[in-house]
């Protein structure tokens, strides 16, 4: 099985597909909105490799959170093991079953605990490929959990306390972060409500008040009043994006 590198994302055929056509249609909409147009819809084209790093950024985070969010359900296993005596080996081993169960085959961290035991059948220790596993995953604070379980295995240190007082510390900083998104979900609602009500009031004008925008196209003066207008849109939707996206 191949290792994965959470720090990257490749779009499948259908999603390069999709997100081309979004970015697209983006262009496309931009040029009617702003410009009235269809030569205008050209430099806009230029924008869809960011919109495609955007999408991409987008995949990253969320397969990020979908790993972190599973590990309070491994941790909780693995202290299970450790308390009960087990062994490192045994103790990952019955961690793996747990979170297979609760969190289901499919989930990317079972898929990575079934590569990490297969792994350790073969002779690599569990130390190193929790290591390696936070490593790929970007994860602070599953990095923070390898390096004390790495210097516990090396010191020969009592496994479970040290191991409980680190996940408990991962588990609390994951609490956190939950509470905070959903603290800030009605936030980030109204902000995107607001970002598109810009782009719906010029449509509603342009559809029912034809005309009365026709200043605005077609002259020097208009052209450039209509890029200031979409500049300081551009960077209000980018604020109120940077602004919500909070990470602890």
């Amino acid at each position: 099985m191949k290792k994965k590198d959470y720090s990257t994302y490749t779009f499948t055929a259908a999603e390069k597909l999709l997100f081309g056509a979004e970015g697209i249609a983006g262009a496309a909409f931009i040029a009617f909105l702003f410009y009235d147009r269809a030569a205008a819809v050209l430099p806009f084209l230029c924008l869809i490799p960011f919109w495609l790093r955007f999408r991409k950024d987008r995949r990253i985070a969320e397969q990020r959170k979908q790993l972190r969010d599973g590990l309070p359900d491994l941790l909780s296993a693995l202290l299970f093991a450790f308390r009960a005596g087990r062994s490192a080996e045994t103790a990952f081993s019955e961690a793996g079953k747990t979170v297979r169960d609760s969190l289901g085959r499919a989930h990317p961290l079972c898929e990575e605990w079934n590569m990490l035991e297969k792994r350790m059948r073969l002779g690599e220790s569990p130390e190193n490929l929790l290591s390696d596993l936070a490593g790929r995953s970007g994860i602070e604070e599953l990095e923070d959990l390898a390096a004390v379980f790495t210097a516990a295995r090396g010191t020969g240190g009592n496994l479970a306390s040290l191991m409980e007082t680190a996940a408990g510390r991962l588990t609390d900083a994951i609490e956190t972060q939950r509470e905070i998104e959903t603290a800030v979900a009605a936030k980030k609602a109204e902000n995107r409500f607001m970002s598109a009500m810009p782009c719906a009031i010029i449509l509603y004008m342009r559809v029912c008040s034809p005309g009365y925008l026709d200043a605005l196209y077609g002259s020097l003066p208009g052209v450039l009043i209509m890029t200031l207008c979409l500049a300081a849109y551009a960077g209000a939707v980018l604020l109120g994006e940077r602004i919500t996206r909070i990470r602890i």
